[in-house]
């Protein structure tokens, strides 16, 4: 576990009804939805159906994550912008290919206006 993890402040406005959530899903969606819970004081339970062999094997055979700046300034904002660089590779554009034949559809350029306005980066982990 990463320090700046392990030192994850709560945040100072604390819901006043305490709820018990049950996410459904390990990804970095519901993984997401658990730390925000967590931090503002409810009760987070996450399920996850795949076990650490399934999860290695995936692993081990997808691709890079795509991280949008929306994601990273969430990320940076919990305080984990130096492990988020150490395992991604900033981007400034996307290409968009065909599946079936890896035809190039189109290029995305994220534009210095968009970057600015999201506070983040477009990444790609490694």
């Amino acid at each position: 576990m990463s320090e700046s993890f392990k030192e994850f402040k709560i945040a100072d406005k604390q819901a006043t009804l305490k709820i018990d959530f049950l996410i459904v899903g390990g990804d970095i969606a519901g993984l997401a939805c658990a730390v925000a819970l967590r931090r503002v004081g409810h009760r987070v339970t996450v399920l996850e159906q795949d076990n650490s062999d399934t999860l290695n094997k995936r692993r081990e055979s997808s691709g890079p994550c795509r991280i949008a700046p929306n994601l990273s300034k969430i990320l940076y904002h919990w305080g984990l912008k130096n492990e988020l660089r150490s395992i991604a590779v900033e981007a400034d554009q996307v290409n968009l290919l065909l599946y079936e034949t890896g035809e190039l559809l189109g290029t995305h350029y994220w534009g210095e206006e968009v970057l600015r306005d999201t506070q983040g980066e477009f990444a790609f982990t490694q």
